[in-house]
């Protein structure tokens, strides 16, 4: 795709140097920018972003003083940015297009300080690229810049994040099954699961440790499973996989069952929105569960919600209405690294 765009590119601004070529023989330069610039809105407002970069590419060339051409090329390139990542993980293409739309809007705001859409951008990229720092640092430039009451809000959502801590489900009785605890780190990356299994007496038995390994790069990490459950260290390292994240809480449960227990630990970071749940009632209904013949799945499943919005309790239960298990979950909010 660059490689298709730069040819492009360089045979369109042969017809650029030409044009102004017109320009110093009397013609109007603005009248020259505007019209590749508009091309490029509408390129850009068409899905059809490789047009819209080489157009707002050409307006740039025509003056390359003016912040709008970088701002809608950085548009165009997050446009293909998003047109090439697979699901979560960020494609070499991606990440190539999301670092071209960087440039770019660095560039707008160094024409232009005041631009606010151009910092929100910008931090929007570095979250994306896993640099948290980078994001609040841009956010607070554009706050000390512009004063916008929407770049406050953004670097303050950026410092401040709520994960979740930990996670257990108890059978009917009340007794203990399994549960989970989550690390994090200074960035508010997730670290670390702490894995218990219990008796039917609620009792510890088994426990293992899951962990990710940041490399300085940011959001790029290694899984590592718990090494106690792999006869050699070859074994064990080929279960190692390479993996991008975002801060925040990224590997968690949504359910737990066993031939005593079924139920709903779902904490709606992103199956479904908490305040969808809760304008629902606080009820999920658990469409399609899978069959067995060692257990039943819990049917229905009751949320509790804190102040915040975010679940605390879940109760589940069994097609027949009967109790399937309860959840406890608990949360806790961050400040990350390098806040004042």
């Amino acid at each position: 795709m660059t490689g298709r765009i730069g040819r492009a590119i360089g045979v369109y601004l042969f017809v650029i140097l030409w044009v102004l070529g017109l320009v110093g023989c009397g013609q109007n330069i603005q009248a020259a920018w505007q019209e590749q610039y508009d091309l490029g809105v509408k390129y850009l407002s068409e899905g059809n972003y490789e047009e819209a970069i080489i157009a707002f590419t050409a307006a740039i060339e025509i003056d390359p003083k003016r912040p709008e051409g970088f701002i809608g090329r950085g548009d165009a390139y997050l446009g293909l940015a998003v047109a090439a990542t697979e699901g979560e993980a960020l494609s070499e293409e991606a990440i190539a297009a999301y670092k071209n739309a960087l440039a770019d809007f660095l560039e707008a705001i160094d024409l232009d300080p005041l631009i606010v859409r151009a910092y929100e951008a910008t931090a929007q990229i570095y979250r994306i690229l896993g640099d948290q720092e980078a994001a609040a640092a841009i956010l607070k430039q554009g706050v000390e810049a512009t004063g916008g009451a929407e770049l406050q809000a953004a670097l303050e959502e950026t410092q401040v994040r709520t994960v979740l801590m930990f996670q257990a489900a108890y059978r009917a009785d009340g007794t203990m099954c399994e549960s989970q605890r989550y690390k994090y780190d200074e960035q508010g990356y997730q670290i670390g699961i702490e894995y218990s299994q219990c008796s039917e007496a609620g009792a510890v038995e088994k426990t293992y440790i899951d962990q990710w390994k940041y490399d300085g790069e940011p959001g790029h990490c290694w899984f590592i499973p718990d090494r106690q459950y792999y006869d050699s260290e070859e074994e064990w390292q080929a279960e190692w996989q390479e993996e991008w994240h975002e801060p925040g809480t990224y590997n968690y449960w949504t359910s737990a069952s066993g031939w005593d227990y079924s139920i709903c630990l779902d904490p709606l970071i992103d199956s479904k929105s908490a305040a969808e749940v809760s304008a629902a009632g606080g009820v999920i209904v658990h469409e399609n569960p899978p069959e067995t013949e060692n257990y039943e799945y819990w049917a229905t499943a009751v949320y509790t919600f804190n102040e915040e919005g975010r679940p605390i309790a879940i109760t589940s239960y069994y097609a027949d209405g009967t109790i399937s298990g309860t959840a406890v979950l608990e949360w806790e909010t961050l400040r990350t690294e390098g806040e004042e």
